[in-house]
């Protein structure tokens, strides 16, 4: 209502991760110092989960909390949400970067080397889906570089981008190819999806709507526009009829009203 702070809490690192709120709770990677959850209203700890480097946004999930680590050995966790103790961790072949999403008893993640603004040499990149309960590998699906966005889930498929430059649609169920759009830069935005298009940035400065059935490009918008040389990082938010994202160099863009689409342009001109 006002904007005033109600409570903050120190952690010993960094804090990139989004929090996890959820049942009065919030749930929040704290870099080198692992993961917490606090309580929502006053701040406070409940538990500590150290000794490991987590950046990406973790998952509550069942009441089941999941995240992985980009850094020393790659691997993939699941502790329980009411006290933090683990209940399993798996090694994976690649530092996991995406945040997880879930359906039903199976958890998605993005794997890859590299990092935001650079590909590592050879880049390699896998989405993996595994058991919730165990942690035992379902399927995997290679890519061409790194998988650093987020997996969400929608109406049986998972979709992606990667630093290879490509967007992707995976049958969520075995991880077979549905579609596979080329964009020809990095994606690292995490893509939104609606029931009919799948929104998401790259790093040559442009938002894209993708045709969810098909992978076709339906529009997409250069913020050469507005100011030369951005480049997308943030995840695309929709809400009310338009769509919301951040850009580098501090601008955020708020495109279309309610049942009108940004301004078509051509793919040629990209």
């Amino acid at each position: 209502n006002s904007g005033q702070e109600l409570w903050a809490f120190p952690t010993a690192s960094h804090v990139e991760s989004s929090p996890f709120v959820t049942q009065g709770k919030v749930y929040f990677g704290a870099g080198e110092d692992g993961v917490y959850c606090v309580d929502a209203l006053e701040g406070k700890e409940i538990w500590h989960h150290p000794s490991v480097h987590v950046d990406m946004s973790p998952l509550v999930w069942k009441g089941v909390v999941y995240f992985g680590t980009g850094y020393g050995e790659s691997r993939i966790y699941a502790v329980d949400a009411n006290d933090g103790k683990e209940i399993w961790s798996k090694v994976v072949d690649y530092p996991v970067w995406g945040s997880p999403s879930a359906r039903e008893d199976t958890i998605y993640f993005g794997l890859g080397n590299g990092d935001f603004t650079q590909s590592a040499k050879p880049p390699k990149g896998r989405v993996i889906a595994v058991n919730a309960k165990n942690g035992e590998s379902l399927w995997a699906y290679e890519t061409g570089d790194s998988v650093l966005t987020a997996v969400p889930y929608r109406e049986g498929f998972v979709y992606f981008g990667s630093r290879d430059g490509h967007l992707y649609a995976l049958n969520a169920a075995n991880g077979e190819l549905r579609w596979k759009s080329s964009i020809g830069h990095p994606i690292v935005s995490s893509p939104a999806v609606t029931p009919d298009s799948v929104y998401v940035g790259a790093n040559n400065g442009a938002i894209y709507c993708i045709d969810i059935s098909t992978g076709n490009v339906k529009w997409w918008y250069d913020t050469d526009e507005v100011v030369g040389g951005l480049e997308i990082y943030s995840s695309p938010a929709i809400a009310n009829g338009k769509l919301y994202v951040g850009s580098t160099d501090r601008y955020i863009f708020c495109l279309g009203e309610k049942g009108e689409a940004p301004p078509k342009l051509q793919l040629e001109d990209r």
